[in-house]
């Protein structure tokens, strides 16, 4: 049963994320497995990290692979001989102010405490367990929607500051050591997850390619399934293309909404 499990594990993860991969494993009661679930998670984070790191120069190596038929009408495509569009005064972000921040952090909260208080009522009262980031995420979408909430100014540093924290404590997390103690099955567990990675990988160039679509979309979208929507800003900013930050937050949330469902889709395809 563990190596079904585990499948459907990975398979939630690469779709959505961490909670994702927690989801089933409370399910199935993996994290019973001792070594082997903190090898799983040692192996998930250490491949993430990888790839994460390998999208930052991701544009620059494959550009050319991906962009040989690319115009600037395709949606993601980029002229780098086109002259940049100058920002007239005033249309930059002003820093933000001491209630800017304040507000921000408390709405966070807030999100937080709801989230949390509301998966609890759900399933004491349903019975149906929705993961609390899921309805954190979808708490998330609806108040950027708002116009008073739109306007404040410095979310945009706070988030880049929390997606760096994030991903310097998944790095924190790939302790080595839990690996080596499970010798010979640590290490088909790091075959078993490169592998998904590499197949991945060659997935999203074959269909950038296909689709005529920029290195950075093709990039963008391998980092909501791999690294969820957190790692999206990062990556957006690095690139310096704000327009994917949206479409590229909205897909790593329609990723944690659907990575528990395919996860478990495939344990039971491979025969429970």
């Amino acid at each position: 049963m563990s190596w079904k499990s585990m499948s459907g594990m990975f398979t939630a993860t690469y779709i959505g994320g961490g909670a994702n991969f927690n989801a089933l494993a409370l399910h199935f009661d993996f994290m019973q497995s001792g070594n082997l679930y903190a090898a799983a998670v040692v192996a998930d984070h250490i491949l993430t990290v990888v790839w994460i790191a390998v999208l930052l120069v991701f544009p620059r190596v494959l550009r050319r692979v991906l962009e040989s038929r690319a115009t600037p009408e395709h949606w993601g495509a980029t002229d780098d001989n086109a002259p940049q569009e100058k920002a007239a005064p005033g249309d930059e972000d002003e820093r933000p102010t001491l209630g800017d921040l304040v507000m921000l952090l408390a709405l966070g909260l807030g999100a937080f405490v709801v989230s949390e208080q509301l998966a609890a009522w759900l399933a004491a009262s349903t019975g149906i367990a929705i993961p609390s980031i899921l309805i954190l995420t979808t708490l998330a979408l609806m108040l950027a929607q708002t116009g008073p909430i739109a306007r404040l100014r410095g979310a945009e540093l706070l988030g880049m500051y929390g997606a760096y924290l994030f991903l310097a404590a998944l790095a924190a997390y790939c302790e080595i050591s839990a690996l080596r103690e499970t010798g010979r099955v640590g290490l088909l567990l790091m075959a078993f997850v490169t592998i998904l990675i590499l197949v991945h990988g060659v997935f999203v160039v074959a269909a950038g390619k296909l689709m005529k679509r920029s290195a950075e979309v093709v990039a963008v979208a391998s980092a909501t399934t791999v690294g969820g929507a957190t790692v999206v800003l990062p990556l957006v900013e690095r690139f310096r293309r704000p327009d994917l930050l949206l479409p590229g937050v909205v897909l790593g949330s329609l990723g944690n909404l659907l990575g528990t469902y395919v996860g478990f889709a495939m344990v039971y395809a491979l025969g429970l």
